[in-house]
């Protein structure tokens, strides 16, 4: 049970920056909301959110869960640890955050975990983001356990992408990587999906080294009659995985260089789309995709703003803090809530520090959804 009440140090009143270098981060990161420093008066909070760097951000990564029931050996290959929280974000303060976002021009909404599927309430804040109005598309990532369960209740409820977090189409090696041996089950009830619904799926792969030449050709391969986007995701290092980091980081050019020279043609991003290069070939009905942190400009297009399943956002995946905008949510603030997202545009980080071995406060993917 969520507590309505708000304690007197967490009311918030007037528009306010949050700043990394006026407010001292406590040991996890988080910024406390009580160490702020007014901003000015903004003439129109209906204006859409861009940052310091002309960066128009119509892309909200939405976790509604940190609990995840796979063991991805790049992730938490020691599976989730402690309890699950019980103050994730409710569908009331959903509601409210996404009402806040469109107003200042979100586009695009994907809901994150952890394993998101594993809130029974799923198909209630896939229907609220979706009847939200200015929101054009809901997306949601999942590791596709028990899919085939989900599959017509998330049509019903207006779900219109799903990514499905696929390292292998190997099923020794996907168990291997995830602890589970499902992927039979996961192929078959994609295809159900496919054949069922007009949900856009992709699917996502952690580029690994010992695994990226097959996982390519059998990607090619799945994709020739299929309208599926196969995605590629460099290995990005945390705190947590630098020993595997090391022993399976590969770059991204080994893919896209046999895609180049393989008749491939990179597609221009939309406004709203996430930070994918995709490649289509004329003979190949879906595509092949490649998200390259560690390449040059990767963060020159950013549109993205993440908050975690406690309301709290993250300004970058690979961000020193995060800024609290629960008492909003809980008042149904949507006013406060606009005026706190524009202070944010002038400190939102230019780019991240992955190149310096330093992934900020993320730990583990699994904690805002990667």
């Amino acid at each position: 049970m969520i507590d309505d009440n708000i304690d007197d140090k967490h009311k918030i009143d007037s528009p306010q920056l949050h700043s990394p270098s006026l407010a001292p981060a406590l040991s996890d990161g988080y910024i406390e909301p009580s160490l702020v420093v007014p901003t000015e008066q903004m003439s129109d909070y209906h204006q859409p959110l861009t940052d310091g760097f002309a960066r128009r951000l119509t892309y909200l990564r939405l976790s509604i869960t940190d609990f995840c029931n796979f063991r991805c050996e790049y992730c938490l290959p020691n599976g989730y640890q402690g309890k699950r929280p019980d103050d994730e974000l409710s569908i009331s303060e959903i509601a409210t955050l996404v009402r806040g976002f469109a107003q200042v021009g979100t586009k695009k909404v994907r809901i994150t975990g952890g394993e998101p599927s594993i809130r029974r309430d799923v198909v209630e804040i896939i229907e609220t983001i979706k009847q939200t109005d200015g929101i054009e598309t809901v997306a949601m990532t999942s590791n596709g356990y028990k899919l085939g369960k989900h599959i017509a209740n998330w049509q019903a409820a207006g779900l219109d992408q799903l990514n499905i977090s696929m390292d292998s189409f190997d099923a020794a090696t996907f168990h291997k990587m995830t602890g589970f041996d499902t992927l039979p089950q996961i192929l078959a009830d994609m295809d159900t999906l496919l054949e069922t619904t007009d949900i856009k799926l992709k699917i996502n792969s952690v580029l690994m080294a010992e695994t990226a030449f097959e996982n390519l050709i059998t990607a090619i391969d799945y994709v020739k009659d299929r309208q599926v986007t196969y995605r590629f995701i460099e290995f990005m290092q945390t705190s947590d995985n630098s020993d595997l980091f090391f022993a399976q980081h590969a770059q991204s050019d080994i893919i896209t260089d046999y895609l180049l020279e393989n008749g491939w043609q990179p597609h221009e991003r939309g406004s709203a789309d996430g930070p994918a290069v995709e490649y289509s070939h004329p003979d190949y009905v879906g595509r092949i995709g490649m998200i390259a942190p560690y390449a040059a400009h990767f963060c020159d297009t950013c549109n993205r703003l993440r908050v975690s399943s406690q309301g709290k956002v993250h300004l970058c995946l690979f961000d020193q803090g995060n800024y609290d905008i629960r008492p909003y949510l809980q008042q149904d603030d949507i006013q406060g809530l606009v005026n706190t997202l524009h202070s944010f545009m002038p400190i939102k980080p230019e780019h991240h520090h992955l190149h310096d071995s330093n992934s900020g406060i993320m730990h583990n993917l699994s904690i805002i959804g990667g």
